[in-house]
């Protein structure tokens, strides 16, 4: 994918959801996020996850501290089967929350 095209991916990703939330992000979105949300790098080296209410992440493109992208893929299954769902995606970007948020 052009680095553009995953660039406007990202942002799509960041503006999707609510504002003023516990986000954990991956290192490329981090700075679309409002200055409203408290913000997690996501942390490959975390064991286990950091459980926020929102997750976006990518799974098409390297993120900072995970070693490889299918490190981020089992971290996305580690958090659906911990009950997350995903609740938009785009471009390999997933907005995931845990269960009992609603917003």
């Amino acid at each position: 994918m052009a680095p553009q095209l995953e660039q406007e991916d990202g942002v799509l990703a960041a503006n999707h959801g609510p504002n003023n939330v516990v986000v954990e992000a991956a290192s490329n979105v981090v700075p679309q996020l409002t200055s409203g949300d408290t913000v997690l790098l996501r942390d490959g080296d975390a064991d286990p996850p950091l459980y926020p209410d929102r997750v976006l992440t990518c799974t098409s493109d390297g993120e900072f501290t995970f070693p490889t992208i299918e490190d981020q893929v089992s971290r996305v299954r580690l958090l659906k089967d911990h009950g997350c769902v995903t609740v938009y995606s785009v471009g390999g970007y997933l907005v995931m929350r845990k269960p009992g948020i609603r917003r």
